[in-house]
C-alpha cells in the first residue's frame, strides 16, 4: 500500500488533475509552494484512509477459540522474546538517579527473573528448555508468571495481526488500536495488578503502557518482516510461472 501511494504521488495523470484545479479556482501560487501544497495535501488524505480503514478492519471483539493454539517452539520464542521488555526497561529506569517511583520500577522488573530453583518443578518448564540452549550469559529469563502475562497479550495480537491488514500495521495506529484492546481485556489487567502489586495505581498505569509499548513495537515490526518474506517468496513464485508462461507463448 505504501509503495503504491509513492507511485501515485508522481503520477502525471494526477499531477495535472491538480494544475486544472488550481487554475480552475484561478489560485495564484509559486511552483515550489504547488508541490510542496500537493504532496501536503495527498498524504493528509492518505492518512485519513489509513485511520478510516483500521478502524473497520480491526475486529471488536477478541474471539480467543477462533485462534489456533500456540505450538511449543512459538512459546519458547515467545518466552525468550519478552524477556527483552524488562531487560530494556529495567536498563532505562537502573540510570534515573534519586528518583523513587524509576527505583520501584526497577525492583519491580527485577522481580520478574525466573528464580534457578523454579526451574525443576515448573509446569512450564518446557518453555524454557530452548531459552537455556541459547543463553550464553546475559538473557533476562522471566517467572513462569510473567510469561503467562507476555502470553494473554500475545493472544490479542495474534487474533489482530493478519496479513490481511498488514499495510495497516505499518503506522503508529495499529499499535494505539492493539494497546486498547490490552487496557479492555480484564484477564490482563488481572494478571497486570498481580506483578505489580506495591505500586500505586497510577505507577502501575505508567509501567503498564511502557511495557505494552515496547512489547507491542517489537512484535509488530517482527509481524511486517515476516509478512514480507512470505510476499518475496510470493512473488518470486508467481515471476517463475509468468515466464513459464511466456516461453510456452514464444515458442507456439
Amino acid at each position: 500500500m505504501w509503495q503504491q501511494f509513492h507511485q501515485l504521488r508522481y503520477s502525471e495523470k494526477l499531477l495535472k488533475g491538480w494544475n486544472n484545479l488550481l487554475n480552475n479556482l484561478h489560485v495564484k501560487r509559486e511552483v515550489e509552494e504547488e508541490v510542496f501544497l500537493f504532496q501536503h495535501l495527498l498524504e493528509e488524505v492518505f492518512k485519513l484512509l489509513i485511520k478510516d480503514v483500521i478502524e473497520k478492519d480491526l475486529p471488536t471483539e477478541v474471539n480467543m477459540e477462533s485462534q489456533p493454539d500456540m505450538g511449543e517452539s512459538e512459546e519458547q520464542a515467545l518466552r525468550y522474546c519478552a524477556g527483552y521488555v524488562p531487560q530494556k526497561l529495567t536498563k532505562r529506569y537502573a540510570a534515573i538517579k534519586n528518583n523513587s517511583t524509576a527505583y520501584a520500577y526497577v525492583n519491580i522488573l527485577k522481580s520478574w527473573t525466573l528464580v534457578e530453583e523454579e526451574d525443576a518443578s515448573s509446569l512450564l518448564e518446557y518453555t524454557t528448555l530452548w531459552l537455556q540452549r541459547q543463553n550464553r550469559g546475559g538473557l533476562f529469563k522471566i517467572n513462569d508468571e510473567v510469561f503467562i502475562f507476555f502470553r494473554a497479550m500475545e493472544d490479542v495480537v495474534r487474533s489482530c495481526l493478519q496479513k490481511t491488514n498488514i499495510a495497516l500495521s505499518q503506522t503508529s495506529d495499529i499499535q494505539a488500536s492493539l494497546f486498547n484492546k490490552f487496557l479492555e481485556s480484564k484477564d490482563i489487567r488481572q494478571k497486570w495488578d498481580n506483578l505489580t502489586g506495591p505500586l500505586s495505581d497510577e505507577a502501575k498505569g505508567k509501567l503498564f503502557q511502557e511495557v505494552c509499548k515496547c512489547f507491542l513495537k517489537m512484535r509488530c515490526e517482527a509481524f511486517i518482516r515476516a509478512y514480507m518474506i512470505i510476499r518475496k517468496d510470493s512473488d518470486m513464485q508467481a515471476t517463475r510461472k509468468g515466464e513459464k508462461a511466456l516461453r510456452k507463448q514464444l515458442n507456439t
